[in-house]
């Protein structure tokens, strides 16, 4: 390391969903430049920065390395590290006892108020009489949670470490940060960020957030994102950078691969200069399908394959552009490689080739310019790490590796606007503006590495299986919806891996090439169907929630073929399956088949628009739970197993509150008696979840 550079040392596990990160050696780098709008240069007070996250989708992964950044670019400490809360270290070992060390924890909550899987067994240590801190602990922490969805539980976890390491000796440096994802999460995480640069660049012990910090976090940031109806842009003349302003920051240099007819290209004086070589030959096709799957290239997580698609079709021919899809994939030629019912399928999209061109179009160098990496790191000494695979061209690198359609970071936004305020949330996050529209409004001009340094790194999507491996051994099925919406500002937006699997061919008899997905199975052991076959089960599932439940449902009939030859018996299962309107219902035809084989005792069918006669259910599936609620609650009483299926925000909050209400009607409990009723059923199995948006 250079004496006058950051160092950042990231460490990622790399196998468990709580990692979404972990694609390749991949570093997500958004850069948060807050060194240029919201700090002074003031003198380094820390020697070493401890981001320590607690992750289970991956948001506060993301967080994590976004603010690993953005130190680096305030100049906080030469030594910054990321790591998983209990990667590698006991509980005892999490925290670094010193004043000259800043431990700053970013944490998630999952299930009803619990931990995430990277930060389990450092909470329930902090929970035991023997926790001890072991000295002086600088710390800090940001909690990502959902208002809207878990009231009851929002960011129950990042309050409670705030709070019990207070209790436990530990010094904060910084108010407790709470973020909301039923709001503009980023934005919360982007005000924490900068008053925390703040925070530590006033030194050890010279911090007054330690005072009241948990009344100050609960005060929602609201008041400042919202502004009133009648206020006005606060973008003035004066806050907005103009083009010689921008100018200042690039220089023209020589460059192979330059679109330019001088050969020359726009080079960042804040960015690592990449090399680049030009292999346009014309004896080849750009870009390879193929070429992240090449032995040098460490892109995709493990295991992740080429799989054929053999089927891809609308589960309806008349339900309209929203109706669910079903793809068939192959996994016949992986010797080895098997799932079980209730795993995931990660899925890696690419983006469509006109948005991919649209980019192109907005720089100043060749798509075919092959990308070899970093030939010379900015003058400002603060080495940097490139996010991207090298080997690959700029076309495959835009294409493969960088989510176009990701709403940039509020600091990347105000750059590309040239702005030093921004509403972050009207402006960008709720319209889903993309980075080539704000440089389209803008106008300033964009250097490459400018561009592939901050956007969004590619991330796997997940999937719910929707067969089992006792029907379907060599073939894995996969329920989706395609993803279709009008922004706030009135632009059409389309989920970007839901529209690229709708795209995708089948292999039929004139196929020249065969359609691939690349993709890997992914574990999900707390989701799986009891071990033992005699016990009930109920199935809650609303709209694509219902990929995971049909894989139940076809294990429960193979093992119920299975019985008929060992005289076994199988518990009784009952469905309750929600859609949008009859037309939206799917598989109907594979449930009766179920119930009439025995593997489904009963099923309730419930709609929430559409229906066209009094017998159909038109009602929330949540509303059909409660109306059987006595039912369901001596069921739960009564040693059964529930699984709940669906979105996170809509289904998983509607049916949280009506266990909740129903085992305070039915069981004269309190809320927090029956919280902990839910809580002792998720650690004892009893209750699994496969929520996701």
């Amino acid at each position: 390391m250079m004496q006058s550079g950051i160092r950042v040392a990231y460490s990622f596990a790399r196998s468990s969903r709580s990692q979404p990160l972990v694609a390749a050696g991949l570093r997500h780098n958004r850069s948060i430049a807050f060194s240029r709008f919201l700090c002074s240069s003031s003198p380094q007070q820390y020697k070493s920065v401890r981001i320590l996250f607690g992750s289970q989708t991956g948001t506060a992964q993301l967080f994590a390395v976004e603010l690993a950044d953005a130190l680096g670019e305030a100049d906080v400490t030469e030594d910054i590290s990321v790591s998983a809360i209990n990667e590698a270290r006991s509980p005892e070992e999490v925290t670094v006892s010193s004043p000259d060390v800043a431990n700053i924890f970013i944490t998630s909550v999952t299930g009803v108020g619990e931990p995430p899987e990277n930060a389990r067994d450092f909470y329930n240590w902090l929970r035991t009489d023997d926790a001890n801190l072991g000295g002086d602990v600088r710390y800090a922490v940001f909690g990502c949670g959902n208002l809207v969805a878990h009231p009851n539980n929002y960011n129950v976890i990042g309050k409670y470490i705030n709070q019990r390491m207070e209790e436990l000796g530990g010094q904060r440096i910084h108010e407790l940060g709470l973020g909301d994802d039923s709001d503009c999460i980023e934005d919360d995480f982007d005000n924490w960020t900068s008053k925390l640069i703040e925070s530590l660049g006033s030194g050890p012990g010279t911090n007054e957030a330690s005072e009241s910090s948990e009344k100050s976090a609960e005060k929602k940031n609201s008041d400042t994102l919202n502004a009133d109806a009648g206020a006005v842009d606060r973008t003035s003349s004066a806050e907005r950078s103009t083009s010689d302003d921008a100018d200042h920051l690039h220089r023209l240099e020589d460059c192979e691969g330059s679109k330019q007819e001088d050969g020359k290209r726009r080079i960042s004086s804040t960015y690592p200069r990449l090399k680049l070589t030009c292999v346009d030959d014309g004896s080849r096709d750009l870009p390879r399908p193929d070429v992240l799957f090449r032995d040098n290239m460490s892109f995709y997580q493990p295991d992740t394959r080429r799989m054929p698609i053999i089927s891809n079709r609308a589960l309806r021919s008349t339900a309209g552009e929203y109706i669910m899809h079903e793809m068939i994939v192959s996994i016949e030629d992986f010797p080895g490689l098997s799932y079980e019912a209730g795993d995931h399928l990660i899925v890696y999209p690419r983006n469509a080739q006109c948005t991919t061109d649209a980019y192109l179009d907005i720089i100043d160098v060749q798509g075919s310019a092959m990308i070899e990496g970093i030939q010379a790191q900015p003058t400002d000494g603060k080495d940097r790490i490139y996010p991207h695979p090298r080997g690959i061209t700029v076309e495959e690198t835009l294409m493969y590796c960088c989510d176009l359609g990701a709403p940039p970071s509020p600091s990347f936004s105000r750059k590309l606007l040239g702005r030093k305020e921004l509403n972050y949330k009207k402006d960008v996050a709720e319209p889903r503006r993309t980075v080539i529209e704000l440089i389209k409004e803008s106008g300033l001009p964009i250097s490459l590495e400018e561009l592939l340094f901050n956007l969004t790194p590619m991330q796997p999507r997940y999937y719910s299986i929707a067969s089992s491996p006792l029907a379907h051994p060599q073939n894995i099925y996969l329920t989706y919806r395609p993803v279709k919406y009008i922004t706030s500002r009135g632009s059409l937006r389309e989920g970007l891996c839901s529209s690229y699997l709708k795209n995708m061919h089948e292999i039929t008899e004139d196929s020249t090439t065969t359609p691939h997905i690349a993709a890997a199975v992914k574990a999900n052991p707390t989701f799986r169907l009891p071990k033992d076959d005699s016990t009930p089960i109920l199935l809650v599932a609303g709209g694509c929630g219902i990929a995971p439940i049909r894989a139940f449902v076809e294990e429960r009939m193979a093992r119920v073929a299975r019985m008929e030859d060992s005289n076994g018996s199988l518990g009784e299962t009952y469905l309750y399956l929600g859609f949008r309107s009859p037309a939206d219902e799917v598989y109907r035809r594979y449930f009766r088949k179920a119930l009439k084989v025995g593997a489904i005792t009963e099923a309730h069918i419930s709609y929430t628009k559409g229906c066209t006669s009094p017998d159909q259910n038109c009602r929330f599936v949540s509303d059909t739970l409660r109306k059987n609620g006595k039912f369901v609650i001596d069921f739960l009483g009564n040693g059964g197993h529930v699984y709940l299926c669906g979105g996170a925000r809509q289904f998983g909050a509607a049916m949280e509150r009506a266990l909740l209400e129903m085992l305070q009607e039915h069981k004269d409990f309190s809320i927090d008696e029956a919280e902990d009723f839910l809580r002792k059923m998720l650690r004892e199995g009893r209750l699994a979840e496969d929520l996701a948006d």
